[in-house]
């Protein structure tokens, strides 16, 4: 009885590619809700008791702490919507963080805002953690799923821009495509960002496009992984 020897199936060989995410300025405003977690736990752990009405609010007995949290908020916004660059928003960040933390130090706050009219700055626990928990909440949702939605997927020989579902909305060869890095920004790309920046991909020839990923993470090791990945060719038809 003849016995019937099956054929080993090849086994599929999943082509490499590079997924690059881009991502929204919401992407470096991780530390205004970590340092209002931080502030609400400072005031946990040193609470003024405060009555209003029939509910017992629990502050910081220092001015000083909303004072700074307020500054953190007010610079990441003005660092992540101006056109501040390079060196200028370091100078800008480092000024405004020692004169909050020396008048804190110093305990001058409280003189300064006596000038105008004997008016101070609290944050209750409860604003911080509330406040603190909406913008993690914001921040989870738009880094991790809402800037998600669209990608560019890099494989040997072609690069396009997708949606999530499937749907391809351009291709371009990678042949002589110039791909580079932008990380001008050693406080928002490096320090925000932890080694963020923006990709651009320029194709060349007569028609030359040039496109942009902003706020790429960890830039330089998916640079590397692209640069090895175009230099192989793509697998050519065997003919039989």
């Amino acid at each position: 009885m003849a016995t019937e020897i099956s054929q080993p199936t090849p086994a599929v060989v999943e082509q490499p590619q590079v997924i690059v995410y881009g991502h929204s300025s919401v992407l470096y405003w991780w530390p205004v809700w970590l340092i209002g977690y931080l502030m609400a736990l400072v005031t946990w752990l040193h609470p003024q008791l405060v009555q209003i009405g029939d509910n017992t609010v629990e502050f910081y007995s220092k001015t000083s702490l909303g004072v700074i949290y307020v500054l953190v908020v007010v610079v990441t916004l003005l660092i992540t919507n101006t056109s501040l660059h390079g060196s200028v928003s370091l100078i800008v960040e480092l000024s405004v963080a020692f004169v909050a933390l020396l008048f804190a130090y110093l305990g001058w706050w409280e003189d300064i805002f006596r000038w105008f009219g004997h008016q101070q700055v609290y944050m209750d626990l409860g604003f911080y953690i509330f406040f603190s928990t909406a913008v993690f909440l914001i921040w989870v949702f738009t880094v991790f799923v809402f800037d998600h939605l669209s990608f560019w997927r890099i494989r040997p020989g072609q690069i396009t821009h997708e949606y999530v579902m499937g749907a391809v909305e351009s291709s371009y060869d990678t042949d002589n495509m110039i791909f580079t890095k932008q990380q001008d920004d050693l406080f928002l790309h490096w320090i925000l960002g932890v080694g963020a920046g923006d990709l651009q991909m320029q194709t060349m020839g007569g028609r030359g496009l040039v496109v942009r990923v902003s706020n790429v993470l960890f830039l330089n090791s998916k640079v590397a992984q692209i640069q090895r990945l175009i230099a192989t060719k793509p697998d050519m038809p065997q003919q039989a």
